[in-house]
């Protein structure tokens, strides 16, 4: 019997009870009402979005010990970018930049409330798709505490396959990119990405050696975004390795209290570490911990790790000046583009009509060889098209899955779009879910394949693209490495208790839950 398989199903009508949604509700509407002097001035619309992020929150502890809670993280990054970015912008804006005109970049063009009340629905929107196909689903208890038997050997060397073999698919892009042809630079990026896969599978055994491949996976992953100043993948890996501590470890509901914290001071200090790192020139030397150090290869991670201090602190202590503020959290404010889109369509250009939406669903299924004229990702193009905006050749932005559905369709027609983008992400995530229920490592599979689910600052041919490679990746490792496939839970002998013994520890342990 297969050590990484279930003790048991509860198959409830919803994984939350109703007292446990009134719950939500409730504390949600508090918080709503608690804040409402500070936001009402700017648009009421800011209220869903803050009603949207605490209820994700709670929803997130309550759920996070019975179903993989990456639809939470997606859900947390819209009300961000969406609306906690550019409602912090308002009161502290940008100071200007020759790379950031004063008339653009961080800035609501017209009144706050038109941009809000098109944002706080776009969020809400995101969080009924996502959760409204998550809500119905079988509860599945990741708790075991079974050794390792034999022919469970084979599931773990196919993980460490993945784990070193994605590893060297990385030194390859580091110190080779030169002679790997551009149409397969992405394909190795996917292939490089296996080590969090195998590295994540790990983590859901629970097995002697999974916090040392962990450790090594993010220290190396740290290594290299200190090292290009480029920290969005570590932010994205960072978020999904903790879904799966706190779906399998069971860690205590205040531990998450203290993360989500955690995550709001880092939030300019990392934003601060990553310019400053930026900002070092050749043969220069740096003020880290109060004293100067000359800048090299060798020592970045420890420039960055004293530029993440000194972000941090002042969050501690109240300290951060308002230009800090309004330029750190830029950054993480994706509204502002949307606010020019909404400016620029239609009064200057008449929606896309879902023409977007088409081409980058083709451009994600078929090869380039087969459509040479597909559209080129990026995004330049279309945002340059529907904000009105020039962009220099050393600036790269896009429109985002809420500009860009605005743009095709509206403003009520980008609300549902957002809601059908985040329902039909929501429809392959709980496929894979239940897939899963069987052998409860291949859970693994749904970070990788939903990485790019939760990102803003990409168009839909970018997440599209990714996701559908992801999936036939996914489908090609499945076939190279047996133990790795998903299994029937209706066909698998691994689904029944092996004795009376584990079919009552199974219920005490979803009684306790």
């Amino acid at each position: 019997m297969n050590s990484l398989t279930t003790l048991a199903h509860n198959r409830t009508a919803s994984l939350l009870s109703g007292q446990q949604w009134l719950a939500v509700i409730g504390s949600s509407l508090f918080v709503v009402f608690l804040t409402f002097p500070v936001y009402s001035e700017i648009s009421p619309w800011i209220g869903l979005g803050i009603f949207t992020g605490v209820a994700t929150i709670v929803h997130y502890a309550l759920v996070s010990e019975y179903i993989l809670p990456i639809p939470h993280v997606a859900i947390l990054f819209a009300v961000l970018g969406y609306v906690i970015g550019p409602w912090i912008n308002v009161h502290f804006p940008p100071p200007p930049s020759e790379s950031a005109p004063p008339h653009w970049a961080g800035r609501l063009y017209g009144l706050p409330n038109d941009y809000f009340s098109y944002a706080g629905p776009v969020v809400f929107a995101v969080a009924i798709g996502w959760l409204s196909t998550i809500s119905f689903m079988p509860r599945l208890c990741a708790q075991y505490s079974r050794k390792i038997r034999y022919g469970d050997t084979r599931l773990y060397s196919a993980l460490d396959y993945l784990l070193f073999g994605g590893m060297a698919c990385t030194l390859c892009l580091s110190y080779g990119q030169e002679l790997i042809p551009s149409s397969l630079t992405f394909l190795l990026v996917l292939f490089s990405n296996l080590r969090f896969l195998g590295t994540m599978g790990w983590m859901l055994s629970g097995h002697r050696g999974w916090i040392w491949r962990t450790c090594l996976v993010l220290g190396i992953e740290i290594l290299a975004s200190t090292s290009s100043a480029f920290f969005l993948d570590l932010i994205l890996w960072g978020t999904s390795f903790a879904a799966i501590l706190f779906y399998r470890y069971r860690i205590p509901k205040w531990a998450l209290v203290i993360g989500v914290l955690m995550a709001a001071l880092l939030i300019p200090g990392l934003q601060h570490a990553k310019w400053k790192l930026r900002d070092i020139e050749p043969n220069e030397s740096v003020v880290v911990f109060g004293e100067n150090m000359p800048a090299t290869r060798e020592n970045r991670p420890l420039i960055w790790i004293g530029a993440l201090y000194e972000g941090i602190v002042p969050g501690l202590t109240l300290s951060h000046s308002e230009d800090f503020i309004g330029e750190n959290i830029l950054r993480y404010n994706q509204g502002w583009i949307i606010d020019r889109v909404m400016r620029h369509i239609p009064s200057q250009r008449e929606h896309a009509g879902g023409e977007t939406v088409w081409k980058s669903a083709i451009a994600a299924i078929f090869p380039r060889f087969m459509l040479p004229d597909k559209a080129q990702a990026g995004g330049r193009e279309n945002f340059t098209k529907y904000s009105g905006l020039q962009l220099n050749e050393q600036t790269s932005m896009n429109l985002g899955y809420a500009g860009e559905m605005y743009a095709n369709f509206g403003f009520y027609g980008g609300i549902f779009g957002c809601f059908a983008y985040a329902a039909a992400f929501g429809l392959l995530f709980r496929w894979m879910s239940l897939k899963s229920h069987a052998q409860l490592i291949t859970l693994a599979f749904i970070p990788y394949v939903l990485h790019w689910s939760a990102l803003m600052e990409v168009g839909l041919l970018e997440t599209f693209g990714y996701t559908f490679k992801a999936v036939v990746i996914m489908l090609a490792v499945q076939y190279a490495f047996p133990p790795l496939r998903f299994k029937s839970p209706k066909r698998s002998k691994e689904m029944n208790p092996r004795s009376r013994h584990h079919a009552i520890v199974a219920r005490k342990v979803l009684a306790k839950s």
